[in-house]
């Protein structure tokens, strides 16, 4: 008997997490003007703040049914650094490709 409230209630964060992180991932696509829309980044924005909404959803309706979430944890853990690490490393390579010339130039006068 005591399962049936903890249903209601996961079911309940299910449906309003869901909407609210399609009303943010929908709200994100169309905080740009049209000229900037038209860029696929800004779809794929829209798109990855709500997988990442969903996923932050079903962890907590999971959690609130009493699953254990802990192997979700560690995996998310891991695709946090993974992406942290992709991103440092492209940052990285941007400014380095920028300022390749400059920094001839600056070795190139001493």
């Amino acid at each position: 008997m005591t399962y049936l409230p903890a249903f209601i209630s996961a079911l309940l964060i299910f449906i309003i997490g869901f909407i609210i992180s399609d009303w943010v991932g929908e709200s994100i696509k169309k905080s740009f003007t049209i000229e900037s829309s038209q860029a696929i980044y800004i779809s794929m924005i829209g798109d990855a703040v709500k997988v990442i909404l969903y996923f932050v959803t079903i962890t907590i309706a999971l959690s609130q049914l009493g699953v254990d979430v802990t192997i979700i944890y560690i995996v998310a853990q891991a695709f946090a650094w993974s992406l942290a690490i992709f991103v440092g490393v492209a940052a990285g390579i941007v400014v380095g490709w920028l300022l390749k010339d400059r920094v001839k130039e600056w070795l190139q006068r001493r």
